[in-house]
């Protein structure tokens, strides 16, 4: 069995740990706006919330930096 063949038999093995943690918060985020149809407030009690409103923060400040 070839070793990539190995390595990707290994249970949530990932060749890029960084994009593969973008997209649970991406999905998360889908997710959590589907269930309150609205936007994650950065006052919100709820840890989820406010960690999402933290998250799309970041990704609105890098796509103003590099557009």
């Amino acid at each position: 069995m070839p070793k990539v063949t190995r390595l990707e038999s290994i249970p949530r093995w990932t060749w890029n740990a960084r994009a593969d943690k973008w997209e649970a918060a991406y999905n998360s985020a889908l997710e959590w706006l589907s269930r309150h149809e609205k936007q994650p407030s950065r006052d919100a009690a709820d840890a989820e919330e406010k960690t999402l409103f933290v998250w799309l923060k970041n990704q609105k400040q890098e796509y103003a930096a590099t557009s």
